[in-house]
């Protein structure tokens, strides 16, 4: 089992799995068609545009969550039913006759286990959080302090926020992909302890950023000032917080896209 999916076990597996299972769909094309808001809200995959195929995926990330198995369980069992799908290895562009695109892949599989890992951790973490901040009203930002860290997030670890700043969730963990980092709550007895200084309100800031090189296409990214005036951006797709009240549009979709998704969101339990 890896190191993320322990953590996740051991802070908050139940906010975790309730987080992932409570998300829609989003049908996209390009990764960066879908914002943060978007992948919080809704499980999307670039170039899956079959509700059935979002289906296989998610469900596979689901049973990673809740049973713990390894990736390569998770790859061992993803990729014939892929493949049956018809959704693996290179097919014809759409978009641009001649051209292929990549679907589905080990790698691509990869980057799809982690990254939703990393989101219901990231998200599992934030509500134990805000459950226990009456008593414990401070978190301390806390990066992996080794060669793959990101300068810009070695620059974040040990800073304190309180809880109850709402810019905090701009920048609360994961901040990009394979990022390690994380939260810890702390009390007023422990701040006042350790004399640390408390990073008074953060100031909402943006920015445009190339997300393709090939259309040069620009997207705005959300991001927070700090005390000392420096600056702290998530890549894009992970700098917004969760929108809860998220529900998909499903008019967008045709008759069968709608039946699909009816069966496939988890039924409410009726009381007993």
């Amino acid at each position: 089992m890896s190191s993320l999916l322990l953590d996740a076990f051991k802070l908050a597996p139940k906010q975790a799995i309730d987080f992932f299972r409570k998300k829609g769909f989003k049908l996209t094309w390009n990764w960066q068609d879908a914002d943060a808001r978007a992948h919080e809200s809704a499980f999307t995959v670039a170039k899956a545009m079959r509700l059935d195929i979002l289906q296989t995926i998610r469900d596979g990330v689901t049973h990673s969550l809740e049973s713990g198995r390894s990736f390569s369980d998770f790859l061992n069992n993803l990729e014939p039913l892929l493949q049956k799908q018809g959704w693996w290895g290179k097919a014809p562009d759409p978009n641009a006759p001649g051209e292929t695109v990549q679907l589905g892949s080990v790698r691509r599989l990869r980057t799809i286990h982690d990254t939703n890992m990393q989101s219901a951790y990231g998200e599992g973490r934030w509500r134990q959080l805000q459950s226990v901040k009456k008593s414990r009203p401070y978190a301390q930002y806390t990066a992996v302090l080794d060669g793959a860290t990101r300068p810009a997030h070695r620059a974040l670890h040990g800073k304190v926020f309180r809880l109850d700043d709402p810019e905090l969730q701009t920048i609360a963990p994961p901040n990009g992909y394979k990022c390690r980092c994380t939260l810890v709550s702390l009390s007023s007895r422990d701040v006042e302890y350790e004399q640390l200084d408390v990073e008074q309100k953060l100031k909402p800031v943006s920015r445009e950023v190339l997300v393709s090189q090939k259309t040069g296409e620009l997207k705005t990214v959300n991001g927070v000032q700090l005390g000392d005036h420096s600056q702290f951006y998530p890549d894009y797709s992970f700098d917004r917080a969760p929108n809860r009240n998220w529900k998909p549009d499903l008019q967008r979709y045709d008759a069968d896209l709608r039946q699909a998704y009816d069966k496939a969101k988890p039924k409410k339990r009726g009381k007993r």
